[in-house]
């Protein structure tokens, strides 16, 4: 017969509830949980708990088995949800990372927090100073704009335990330092396919960074796509193509989408043409023993139908028009980069 259970008394905080902690006869927790208190700004692990008060803003989280050693035990907290920091929410989840419950988000667009708070689950942290305090991975993710009024705003909130990561364009990690001393920090550029865990993110090291902040770092990559680390001297060139890529893709669709309409389908049509033409061809490149160069001399017979589109791209400057645009998004990187 089993051991019956014994009780070990917990802890009491300033606002939070009286905690017991339940242990079988083995010693081993039964289940893992994790206990913060928003207003009283208070949080820690425990193992099956049995609450006697508890307070309205209480929440409890149950973390599953992959979760309970360690190093895996990270609350994220994501300051600024647009298109981006949402996307990082919901890649987080979709992956499993960390439990819905150990995500706590804040905007200052009240309806975009309400609005994730509902549908997926995750917390309201109210304001950046208390998701920076709740939180052992500090995501920032406001725009390179409001970057500087932001870390003046958490500064008092963070220690050399947590980690920052933050992605905001052009912002190096020695100028967010200044605001953060001795504070790790990783800037990371991410791009929009986050979303649907197949983005492709580059990180880089600030001067105080050590193993537990980069798999932190790491962990939250892993879950939406692939990811780099390199140089920090590379990475206004990696925001101008992979961090903006999308949109250089998305615009291409748009134009061919366009021409299809032009030449008399209908805009359903030309969206399945294109879409299917487009992933299949990214598909092709990623899965062939062939450079994307050697496959398009594959498909371009002398004379054909695909010649003439190339030979008319070719003739308009197309490959340095495409270069110029992505150069000119690195320069705008260095800018936003050089204004803080």
């Amino acid at each position: 017969m089993a051991d019956p259970p014994r009780f070990e008394h917990g802890l009491k905080a300033p606002q939070a509830p009286v905690i017991s902690r339940l242990h079988y006869g083995s010693n081993k927790p039964s289940e893992q949980y994790l206990l913060f208190n928003l207003d009283g700004l208070f949080f820690f692990y425990c193992d099956c708990i049995i609450i006697s008060s508890c307070l309205r803003h209480n929440e409890i989280l149950r973390l599953t088995p992959d979760y309970v050693s360690r190093e895996k035990r990270f609350v994220v907290g994501v300051v600024g949800v647009g298109n981006m920091g949402s996307a990082l929410v919901r890649g987080i989840i979709n992956k499993g990372v960390v439990d819905k419950k150990s995500i706590i988000i804040c905007d200052v667009d009240d309806k975009k927090v309400d609005i994730l708070c509902k549908e997926l689950g995750v917390v309201n942290g109210i304001n950046a100073e208390k998701v920076a305090n709740l939180s052992d991975l500090i995501i920032l993710a406001s725009k390179p704009q409001n970057i500087t009024s932001l870390l003046e705003q958490i500064s008092s909130e963070t220690e050399t335990s947590q980690t920052v990561m933050s992605i905001a364009a052009g912002i190096t990690t020695s100028s967010i330092e200044k605001y953060l001393p001795e504070i790790p920090v990783i800037r990371v550029m991410p791009n929009l396919p986050a979303l649907i865990g197949e983005g492709m993110s580059i990180f880089c090291r600030g001067s105080y960074v050590n193993d537990i902040d980069v798999d932190r770092v790491k962990n939250v990559l892993d879950a939406i796509g692939i990811y780099l680390e390199s140089s920090e001297d590379l990475m206004d060139s990696v925001t101008a193509l992979s961090g903006t890529g999308p949109a250089y893709v998305f615009h291409t669709i748009e134009v061919m989408i366009e021409s299809g309409i032009e030449m008399g389908m209908s805009k359903e049509m030309a969206e399945d043409l294109v879409l299917q033409t487009v992933f299949g061809s990214a598909l092709l490149a990623i899965k062939s023993e062939l450079s994307p160069t050697e496959l398009r001399k594959e498909v371009t017979s002398k004379g054909g139908t695909t010649d003439a589109a190339i030979t008319h791209l070719a003739n308009n400057n197309y490959t340095e028009i495409v270069i110029e645009a992505i150069l000119a998004a690195k320069n705008r990187s260095k800018e936003l980069g050089n204004s803080k």
